[in-house]
C-alpha cells in the first residue's frame, strides 16, 4: 500500500487531532526569559542540504544469525570518523546484550524523508526496537492551538515532535500546507523508541569531547565499572506537591530506595543544587522550567530561586537518569538545552525523558514499573507512551497533545536502570505465592513461598551472594544479611524445580 492509499484509508476509518481542536488547560508553563525557537530560526541556524546522504557503516553493524531485536543507529557524518572508537565500543556492548545493531551515516533532507527511511527499515527489519540519533538529524515540527490556563486564550504552539518519526502506521498531514504537521489520522501509538545523543552548543571541540565522555560513561555503566547508588529521588516543587503522593508517586516501583522532597520551603534552587551533587541513580524533578532553567516556588510566590543550565555546567552533577517534568527542558533544538547538559555534560548523566514543549510524563506507573523489571529506558518509555496514546490514561484525545506529544528521550535508550541477573530469565518468572517482608528491611527478611522451594539471593549487579537458604519450615525462609553486606537493592530468586519467581528487597542499615 502506498502512502496516499494509506492516508485515504485512515481518513475513512478514523479521526483526527488537528490544530483547531479545543484543548484542556494544563498546569505546566514556560517560565523564564526567552521564547521557543521557531522552525524558521532553527533551520536558518542549522541548514541542511535538500538531498539526503545515506551510507551504510559496516564497521558499526553487527547482525547475529539468531533472531534478535534490532537497534538502528543513524550517525551524522561529523562523527563517523571522530567518534569511531567510541561507537565501535558501543556497538560491541549493545550486541553483547542481545541486539542486532545496524548503522548508517545519515545527513540532509527533511523530516518526511527521514520518516520514509525509518518506515522502510521498520518494514524490512525483523523486530526493530528503536532508533538512536547521534548528532543532528532533520526535525519534525508539529503545530496546534493550546489554551493558556492562566489567560483562557488559545495560543499557537510549534514544537519538535518525535512521535511523528516513531509512529509507523498513522497518517500525519500538513493540512494548511505551511510546512508544519498539524493533523494525524488513524493509530498514532509509537512502534519505535527514539533517542537523541545531541550536544547543541557552538564549540565543536567541546561537543566532541562531551560525546566521547558520554560513551565512556555508557560503557562503564554497562560493564559495572561504576558505582550504583541504589536510590531514586522525587524532587517535587509546590504546584505538584499536594497531589504527588496520591497520583504521581510510583518511584518505589523501580526497586530503588526512594526519597521524596515535597516541602515547599525545601524545594528551592540552592537545595536542589546540593541534591544533584549527592548521588542518585535516578531523579524525578517536577518544576516550572524553560529549556535553560528551573524556577522554584514557595507557596504561590516565585521566591524559591532559579537554577540554570549555566550553573549546571559548574555543578558536579551525580545523577544517572532523569524524568524531567519540566516544560521545554528537553527541547533539543535549543542551544544549551538543559536535558542535554544533564545527560551529555561532564557529570554522570546517561539518559533523560522530558518534553520539547509544555507538559511531561504524567501517570507514569508503567514507566517506573518497567524500569524496575529491568526493561530498557526506551522500552519503558514506549510502554508508557503506547498506553497514553491509546486512551490508557487520559480519555480526551485533545489533552494528549498538550501533555504527551513533545515527549522525547535524550541519551541512549538501550540502557537499563536496574540490570537483571543473567541467570534469571524473563520467561521463567511466575506469579508464585511469594511474599517478601518487611520491605525495606533492616535486621532480617522473611520469605514465604507456600511450597517446597530453593531460595537464592543476588545483588543488583546480578552476582549471587547466597545460595541454598535453609527453610525454617512450611515454605518459610529467614534471611539475615551479614554486617559486611552493603545496604541496597537485592533480588530474591525462588525455584521449585519447574518454574521460578523473583522479588526485589531493599536492605537498609
Amino acid at each position: 500500500m502506498n502512502r496516499l492509499s494509506a492516508v485515504l484509508l485512515c481518513f475513512m476509518l478514523s479521526y483526527s487531532v488537528s490544530a483547531n481542536a479545543q484543548y484542556i488547560p494544563v498546569r505546566t508553563r514556560w517560565v523564564g526569559p526567552g521564547h521557543p525557537v521557531s522552525k524558521e530560526e532553527y533551520e536558518t541556524a542549522h541548514p541542511m542540504p535538500e538531498d539526503v546522504h545515506i551510507r551504510p557503516l559496516a564497521n558499526l553493524t553487527m547482525v547475529a544469525k539468531d533472531a534478535r531485536p534490532t537497534v538502528l543507529c543513524l550517525i551524522h557524518p561529523l562523527y563517523t570518523e571522530t567518534l569511531a572508537s567510541s561507537l565501535e565500543l558501543w556497538v560491541s556492548d549493545v550486541s553483547r546484550e542481545g541486539w542486532n545493531v545496524v548503522s548508517f551515516e545519515y545527513y540532509g533532507g527533511d523530516a518526511e524523508s527521514l520518516k520514509t527511511f525509518l518506515e522502510v527499515q521498520w518494514a524490512f527489519t525483523d523486530s526493530l526496537d528503536g532508533v538512536l540519533f547521534v548528532g543532528e538529524m532533520p526535525v519534525a515540527w508539529f503545530e496546534h492551538n493550546e489554551e493558556n490556563p492562566y489567560t483562557g486564550e488559545y495560543e499557537r504552539t510549534i514544537f519538535p515532535c518525535d512521535l511523528y518519526l516513531s509512529d509507523m502506521n498513522g497518517a500525519w498531514l500538513d493540512v494548511n500546507s505551511n510546512g508544519l504537521i498539524d493533523t494525524v489520522w488513524g493509530s498514532f501509538a509509537p512502534e519505535l523508541w527514539l533517542g537523541h545523543i545531541l550536544v547543541n552548543e557552538p564549540d565543536s571541540s567541546v561537543r566532541l569531547d562531551k560525546l566521547r565522555e558520554y560513551f565512556r560513561r555508557n560503557h562503564e555503566w554497562r560493564t559495572e565499572e561504576t558505582m550504583r547508588y541504589g536510590n531514586i529521588l522525587g524532587y517535587i516543587d509546590d504546584d505538584w506537591a499536594d497531589s504527588w503522593e496520591e497520583y504521581g508517586d510510583y518511584l518505589s516501583e523501580t526497586g530503588l530506595i526512594k526519597t521524596n522532597i515535597l516541602d515547599g520551603a525545601t524545594t528551592v534552587a540552592w537545595d536542589y543544587r546540593d541534591r544533584i551533587e549527592a548521588g542518585y541513580d535516578m531523579m524525578h524533578l517536577s518544576a516550572h522550567s524553560s529549556p535553560w532553567g528551573h524556577f522554584f516556588m514557595i507557596g504561590d510566590e516565585w521566591t524559591g530561586g532559579d537554577f540554570t543550565v549555566y550553573e549546571l555546567k559548574e555543578t558536579l552533577q551525580k545523577v544517572r537518569f532523569y524524568n524531567l517534568f519540566c516544560c521545554s527542558n528537553a527541547s533539543y533544538v535549543e542551544e544549551d538545552y538543559m536535558a542535554g547538559e544533564y545527560v551529555l555534560g561532564y557529570g554522570e548523566g546517561l539518559a533523560a525523558v522530558g518534553s520539547t514543549k509544555s507538559g511531561g510524563m504524567w501517570a507514569d506507573s508503567l514507566f517506573y514499573s518497567a524500569l524496575g523489571d529491568s526493561a530498557t529506558f526506551g522500552d519503558a518509555f514506549r510502554k508508557w507512551f503506547v498506553a497514553s496514546s491509546t486512551g490508557g490514561y487520559i480519555p480526551s484525545i485533545s489533552d494528549r497533545i498538550s501533555w504527551w506529544w513533545g515527549m522525547t528521550i535524550i541519551g541512549d535508550p538501550t540502557l537499563r536502570l536496574t540490570p537483571a541477573p543473567a541467570s534469571i530469565k524473563e520467561e521463567e518468572k511466575i506469579s508464585a505465592n511469594l511474599s517478601v517482608y518487611p520491605n525495606p528491611f533492616n535486621s532480617h527478611l522473611r520469605i514465604e513461598t507456600g511450597r517446597n522451594a530453593e531460595v537464592e539471593i543476588y545483588n543488583i549487579k546480578g552476582e549471587r551472594i547466597l545460595a541454598g537458604l535453609e527453610s525454617s519450615g512450611n515454605g518459610e525462609f529467614i534471611w539475615r544479611p551479614g554486617k559486611a553486606l552493603p545496604a541496597g537493592v537485592y533480588l530474591i530468586l525462588v525455584r521449585d524445580g519447574k518454574t521460578s519467581s523473583t522479588r526485589r528487597a531493599i536492605y537498609i542499615k
